[in-house]
C-alpha cells in the first residue's frame, strides 16, 4: 500500500463514523430533563479515566479537545487519530424502590494533526449533552380507575468542532469554532390503563437545535526540573444563544395490550421557530506537572453561570450555577527493560465532585464518582487502546428524589502514525 493511500484509511473512516455517530447517543437518567440534558464533560477515554481532567493537560499522543490550547504538543511529522465507544449502567433509586437500565454509543471520534512547526490544528465531533428518561406514575381514581402519567424523552445536542492552537515561547494559545446541532424529543401521555370509555392523550415536544460557539483556551509550559514540567491551563466558553425550532402535536389514541397506539383524533399542532435557549458562560483552569515517560498529576476545576439558563418556557433562575473539581494521575511503570508488557502500559486514577447546577425543592443535586483506567500500547508503535471505568453517584434519595449509580465502561483507541512521511526504497 502506498504512504499516501495508508494516510487517507483513517481520513475516511473519520467522515464515515462520523455521519452515524449523531444518530447512536442514547441515555437513561431523568436528570437529563433539566436544562440541556447530562453534559458530556470531557471528550476522550484518557482524560476521563483521570477525573474527567483536562485543562492542564498535554500530550503528543492524545488529542485534547477540553482546552484547544494543547494542540501545540502534537508532533510536526505526526498526526494522531481517536475514537471510543461508551458502555453504561445506571441504577436509580429512590425512597420506594430501584431500577436499572442499559445503553450504549458512540462517544467520539477526533482528528488532531500539524500545520506548521508552531501551529497545530483538531477536528472531531463528540457529544455535548444527551437527553434520555421514561418515568411513569400512576394515580388511582374513583371514576376512572387508575390515571397512567408518561414523562418520556430520547436525543442530544452534537458537537463538530475544528480547532487550532498557536505556541509563542512557553506559552501556547488555541481555539474550537464549534457547530453544535441536534434533536430533543419529549413525549407526555395520560393513559387509563383500566378503563376502555376514556381515550389517552399525547402530548409531543420535538426541538431541533443549531448554534455556533467558540471556546479559547491558554496555556503556559515550563521545563522546572530534569525530565519535570509543569503546565497550566485556562479556558473560556462565553454565553451563547443556541436557536431552536420546536413542534408541539397533541393527540388522543386508544393503546393494544402490546403497546401498539391508533390515533383517534389530532387536538393541535403548532410551531415555534428560534426560540433561543441560552447556554451559560463556562470558566475552566487546570495544572499537570508531569515527569517524562513515568506519570501525570493534574489538578482542576470548572464554574458554569447556570442561573442564566432560560428558554421559552424556563425563565431565568430555575438553575443554579455549578461546579466541578476533580484530581487524576496517570503512571507508567517503564523502565529500561522492555522485556515485560506490562511494564510500558500506564495506569490511570482519578476523582471528581461536583454540583450539577440542578435544584429540585431546594436541594442541590450534587455528583461525585471515582475513575480508573489502563492504556494498552499496540506493540511498535505509539498507538494504544485505552479503557476506563467511571463509578459515580448523582443526586440524593431524600425528600422523595432520585439517585443515580451509574457504572461506565469507555473504551477508546489512538492511532499515532507518520505524517505525509514518503518511504524510500533501494
Amino acid at each position: 500500500m502506498s504512504s499516501s493511500n495508508r494516510h487517507r484509511i483513517p481520513v475516511f473512516i473519520f467522515l464515515l463514523v462520523s455521519a452515524v455517530m449523531v444518530q447512536s447517543q442514547t441515555v437513561f437518567s431523568p436528570y437529563s430533563n433539566y436544562g440541556i440534558g447530562n453534559i458530556s464533560t470531557t471528550k476522550n477515554a484518557t482524560l476521563r479515566a483521570m477525573g474527567n481532567s483536562g485543562y492542564g493537560f498535554r500530550d503528543h499522543t492524545v488529542i485534547n479537545s477540553t482546552n484547544p490550547a494543547s494542540y501545540t504538543e502534537f508532533d510536526t511529522l505526526s498526526f494522531v487519530f481517536e475514537g471510543g465507544a461508551e458502555f453504561n449502567s445506571l441504577k436509580l433509586s429512590s425512597s420506594t424502590g430501584s431500577e436499572t437500565g442499559y445503553y450504549t454509543g458512540l462517544g467520539y471520534l477526533q482528528f488532531g494533526f500539524p500545520i506548521w512547526k508552531y501551529i497545530k490544528a483538531s477536528v472531531g465531533i463528540t457529544p455535548m449533552s444527551n437527553v434520555g428518561y421514561n418515568v411513569i406514575t400512576q394515580v388511582s381514581d374513583e371514576i376512572t380507575g387508575n390515571k397512567e402519567f408518561r414523562y418520556q424523552a430520547q436525543g442530544g445536542i452534537n458537537d463538530f468542532y475544528g480547532g487550532i492552537a498557536f505556541q509563542v515561547w512557553n506559552f501556547s494559545i488555541g481555539a474550537n469554532a464549534s457547530y453544535l446541532f441536534g434533536t430533543i424529543d419529549k413525549a407526555q401521555v395520560l393513559a387509563y390503563p383500566d378503563s376502555s370509555n376514556f381515550l389517552s392523550i399525547k402530548l409531543l415536544d420535538k426541538s431541533m437545535v443549531s448554534a455556533f460557539s467558540v471556546n479559547t483556551g491558554l496555556q503556559y509550559y515550563q521545563k522546572i526540573a530534569d525530565k519535570m514540567f509543569l503546565c497550566v491551563g485556562v479556558t473560556y466558553r462565553p454565553k451563547m444563544n443556541l436557536n431552536t425550532s420546536t413542534e408541539y402535536i397533541s393527540y388522543t389514541f386508544t393503546e393494544s395490550s402490546s403497546g401498539t397506539e391508533t390515533i383517534k383524533d389530532t387536538i393541535s399542532i403548532a410551531s415555534a421557530d428560534k426560540a433561543p435557549i441560552v447556554l451559560p458562560q463556562k470558566i475552566g483552569a487546570g495544572v499537570m506537572l508531569k515527569k517524562l515517560n513515568r506519570y501525570k498529576i493534574q489538578a482542576n476545576f470548572d464554574w458554569t453561570e447556570w442561573s442564566e439558563y432560560s428558554t421559552a418556557i424556563y425563565p431565568k433562575g430555575t438553575m443554579a450555577n455549578a461546579y466541578n473539581a476533580s484530581l487524576g494521575f496517570e503512571y507508567s511503570p517503564r523502565t529500561a527493560s522492555v522485556s515485560s508488557y506490562w511494564k510500558w502500559v500506564k495506569y490511570r486514577l482519578g476523582a471528581y465532585y461536583g454540583q450539577t447546577g440542578i435544584v429540585i425543592d431546594d436541594v442541590n443535586i450534587n455528583q461525585f464518582g471515582m475513575t480508573f483506567g489502563l492504556s494498552l500500547p499496540i506493540t511498535r508503535s505509539l498507538s494504544s487502546i485505552n479503557v476506563t471505568m467511571d463509578i459515580g453517584n448523582r443526586g440524593t434519595v431524600s425528600n422523595d428524589l432520585i439517585q443515580e449509580t451509574c457504572f461506565n465502561i469507555t473504551v477508546g483507541f489512538s492511532l499515532y502514525d507518520n505524517w505525509f512521511y514518503r518511504i524510500k526504497y533501494r
